[in-house]
């Protein structure tokens, strides 16, 4: 009963790790592309630099 209980917890642990490990990662890819559009949308502002 207690191995049952210890393979509960570290499941349970692992699904938790695994999902603020995918948080953190689609957290950062949210930054990084609202960062992109922001700058593509400060060039198309300014108009044409050539």
């Amino acid at each position: 009963m207690e191995a049952i209980t210890s393979l509960l917890v570290l499941t349970i642990g692992s699904f938790i790790a695994a999902g603020l490990l995918h948080g953190l990662i689609q957290h950062q890819r949210r930054a990084r592309e609202q960062r992109r559009v922001r700058t593509a949308d400060q060039q198309y502002l300014n108009g044409p630099t050539g």
